[in-house]
């Protein structure tokens, strides 16, 4: 599944909360095309493998003098220009929609990105506190032109499919949606701790950190003096480079979030992103408004509900006699604070909206011994279309002895579980779990099934060999349709599995209980040793009759080898669906490997790094199977197990 978010150029609230959104959709694969200008340090953390920055401003905002007064007459200017030239931004904007096929168009909150959805007949989500609508009509000077202009930002508007509303609005600042849906904070959270900020700006541990928070504007209205007459505080700024034992520079591009978080007391202007971020914190705030802002008229009104907090009039700061609000503050610590992040259930809020139409729906997902892979597919006749698919490592048999799955590796698949399976009762309440070889074989396992029966009242379906076999069969019938003989097989993290497949019928399956993992925990990387292994296992495909049989071979090792004969940088499923892989192409990569350290492997696999420590042992299986069935090149399935699982459902193979 792919996004589109396009985030409104003015300062950096409105990026920063995409980027906390954008953080949810990624953590389940689902890839995200980041439309701004804003400066790249704000994105820098998120994964490149499901994130793309697109270099593009269609909307400003509002330009300011400073942080407290806008310049109103420079921002009519502005727009003016910036609808002359509407038609052609909206039509490129159309272009990189369909020219990446993108399913969901998100705003944050440019009126344009709403125009080049509706051309481009995809679904659309506002996102935001206020729209500019509200903005420009109480705040600009109206004439002729700017009157039309508000009448297209409305028509614009109009045409999202919802609109989600945060904390920090009402009625007025978001009236021009139809279909509207309140949720609460949508923010960047810190998994910084306190500790790490003492130690990184070396604050005494018996001071309060007061943080100064001006979104970039000098703070040059605070004196900063009488500041530094109340005692056992350090603060944090950027404003000042004045030399005081009590004063700490923040360097730029720091991440704000994580001082926010630790701070005691936030001294700020208003503004959603960093108010948004103190509030769910439950910290002490200090808050000044801006003149003639119209947001600043919800924002107070909404921090009536933030009792840790003290209002400050911007005409006032300078002459602040800071030492006595210090002694009378009320600083409630553990502040437990009504405002609750709601970063994930509004990620999923946008899934369920955009498919709730979408008929014959069901997931997929597959626990093998060394990932879990998760496909949300919808039944077209005698197709299955795929919504969204991703994999991720879970290295659940790594380490497991005497048939005992290790803790690390339980821990690490629950919680790879719980997220997949959040975000995909969002997609469809038809949910099948399968467990492989790993599955079978340890003796804890149930600590797996009574998590998902508990949580999410789901079974764990464990397959036995013949059916994990079978339904790797069943995936390459589908896809290969007019090969008359094929013989597939299925590397996973603990066994092979092959299926014979004669005039799209099943006729013989084995499995082999060798994978990766157990290679790995068996041999660890004495290779020799590993050939014999391989070698003796599969002497049994010597003795099959191959005549006029194509090869298929399915499964991440597979399909991460095509993808690096390729050279993706970025895993891309249709480059290697039905891709040919040579018994060259396979000696080739396996000298490669071989000659190269961990760090080069994952840099030739940077769409999967965390599969590069096993894709050797891939490789010396595949090229046993190849000598063995005397072939000098197979085909790649892409689309494996979970295929055959969900054609077994509905279209009764």
């Amino acid at each position: 599944m792919k996004i589109a978010i396009y985030i409104s150029n003015h300062g950096f609230g409105h990026a920063t909360r995409m980027v906390a959104l954008s953080e949810e959709f990624i953590s389940v694969g689902i890839f995200c095309y980041l439309i701004t200008d804003r400066p790249d340090f704000l994105f820098k953390h998120l994964n490149p493998q499901f994130f793309e920055k697109r270099e593009v401003s269609i909307d400003f905002g509002l330009f300011q003098k400073n942080w407290i007064y806008p310049d109103l007459e420079k921002t009519e200017e502005k727009l003016i220009k910036l609808w002359q030239t509407k038609d052609s931004i909206i039509e490129k904007e159309v272009s990189f929609l369909r020219e990446k096929s993108i399913d969901l168009v998100i705003g944050d909150i440019p009126p344009l990105a709403f125009a080049a959805a509706k051309l481009s007949r995809i679904k659309s989500i506002a996102i935001s506190n206020f729209d500019w609508h509200f903005m420009y009509r109480t705040m600009l000077h109206k004439n002729d032109l700017i009157n039309k202009i508000l009448e297209d930002i409305l028509e614009y508007y109009s045409y999202a499919d919802l609109a989600i509303r945060l904390p920090f609005s009402d009625e007025k600042s978001m009236n021009v949606f139809s279909e509207i849906e309140s949720f609460g904070l949508l923010a960047k959270k810190s998994k910084k701790a306190r500790s790490q900020l003492l130690q990184e700006f070396n604050i005494p541990k018996t001071h309060k950190i007061v943080l100064l928070s001006f979104g970039g504007e000098t703070g040059n209205l605070i004196n900063i003096n009488k500041l530094l007459e109340v005692k056992n505080i350090t603060i944090l700024t950027k404003y000042t480079h004045k030399n005081h034992p009590n004063i700490r520079y923040i360097p730029d591009s720091y991440n704000y979030s994580f001082l926010i978080n630790n701070s005691d007391v936030i001294i700020s202007k208003m503004g959603y992103s960093t108010l948004a971020e103190v509030v769910q914190s439950g910290n002490f705030l200090i808050y000044s408004d801006r003149e003639k802002f119209s947001e600043d008229i919800i924002l107070k009104k909404g921090l009536r509900n933030y009792s840790n907090s003290l209002y400050i009039p911007h005409q006032q700061l300078a002459k602040t006699n800071w030492e006595k609000i210090f002694e009378t503050l009320n600083i409630k610590q553990n502040y437990e604070s009504k405002f609750v992040n709601q970063n994930k259930k509004i990620a999923i809020e946008c899934i369920k909206f955009f498919f709730k139409n979408k008929k014959n729906k069901k997931v997929i997902i597959d626990m093998g011994t060394n990932n879990v892979l998760t496909l949300w597919g919808e039944k077209k006749g005698d197709k299955i279309i795929s919504c969204h698919r991703v994999a991720e490592t879970s290295a659940l048999g790594k380490g497991m002895e005497n048939r005992i799955l290790t803790s690390e590796g339980l821990n690490k698949t629950k919680k790879i579980l719980k997220k997949h399976v959040e975000f995909s009762i969002a997609f469809s309440d038809d949910i099948i779990i399968t467990g492989s070889s790993c599955s079978r074989e340890a003796k804890n396992i149930s600590i797996i099934s009574d998590y998902l029966r508990k949580e999410f009242n789901l079974d764990l379906w464990i397959l036995s060999e013949f059916e994990e076999a079978k339904f790797a069969g069943f995936a390459s019938i589908i896809e290969f349709p007019e090969l008359p003989k094929i013989l597939t097989f299925d590397i996973g993290g603990g066994s092979i599995d092959f299926c014979i497949i004669k005039n799209k019928k099943i006729v013989q399956t084995k499995s082999i209980p060798i994978g990766l993992r157990k290679l790995e925990t068996e041999f660890n990387n004495d290779y020799s040793e590993i050939e014999k292994k391989i070698s003796s296992a599969l002497d049994f495909l010597s003795k099959l009759e191959m005549e006029n049989y194509i090869v298929i071979g399915i499964g991440g090792a597979v399909c991460n080898l095509s993808a690096t004969k390729c050279k993706l940088k970025r895993y891309i499923p249709q480059k290697v669906h039905k891709s040919k892989l040579s018994i060259e192409d396979i000696k080739k990569m396996e000298f490669l490997f071989r000659n190269s350290s961990q760090q080069d492997i994952e840099r030739l696999m940077p769409f999967d790094k965390a599969r590069a420590e096993l894709i050797l042992f891939g490789i010396i299986i595949i090229k046993e199977i190849l000598h063995k069935t005397r072939k000098n090149f197979f085909l790649v399935n892409e689309r494996g197990l979970q295929y055959g699982v969900f054609s077994s459902e509905t279209c009764n193979l």
